[in-house]
């Protein structure tokens, strides 16, 4: 059981960390590089989950996504489980990317367009530009992004215990003994484990 919950949590956090990484990265390339109408008002759509509660975004998709939800039930006629994997990696990206926005945002406004420049006059397209060029320079911020998302998802308590169900993870696991169960050195062990 215990290799169980530490296996949950080691693949929870990758996978919200390469998903938000991602979605991260899509965002601030659109927000830098695409002009659009409405262009000053995608930062704060972006960072929006930033400076709502943590659990927000969990209590917002219950009744849109859950087994009665206003989209599930009431517009596709379908009866779906919200509490699993899934669910718990769509409420954590959507929570977190925003970190990995930022730091793309930040990286793709000081990138030297004369490089870009450089590489379209020795021949290279707009895609051969973007692969060999752009992307190698922004690897550093891929790792940072994913490790900083790996261990908001592995350290995070609300999401887990308000849409988790059956799947546990090493800081819900720790907060229930504790707080259930009342065995604080079960529960100092997993917070060791998870540290």
């Amino acid at each position: 059981v215990n290799r169980q919950i530490v296996a949950n949590t080691f693949i929870l956090g990758t996978v919200v960390g390469v998903l938000g990484t991602v979605l991260g990265f899509l965002m601030a390339y659109v927000q830098v590089n695409v002009a659009f109408k409405g262009k000053k008002w995608f930062p704060l759509l972006c960072l929006l989950p930033v400076v709502s509660p943590p659990f927000a975004v969990a209590t917002a998709i219950i009744p849109l996504l859950g087994r009665r939800g206003l989209i599930t039930h009431g517009i596709l006629g379908l009866d779906t489980n919200l509490y699993c994997l899934l669910s718990l990696t769509l409420v954590l990206v959507l929570s977190f990317f925003p970190v990995a926005y930022m730091n793309f945002k930040g990286m793709l406004e000081n990138l030297d367009p004369a490089l870009d420049d450089a590489s379209s006059n020795l021949g290279a397209s707009g895609w051969q530009t973007f692969w060999r060029v752009t992307l190698p320079m922004l690897v550093p911020g891929f790792a940072a992004s994913f490790l900083l998302l790996f261990v908001e998802a592995i350290a995070d308590l609300a999401n887990p215990l308000v849409i988790g169900g059956d799947y546990t993870v090493l800081a819900s696991r720790a907060y229930i003994a504790i707080t259930g169960e009342y065995d604080v050195s079960a529960g100092a062990a997993y917070s060791i484990v998870l540290l």
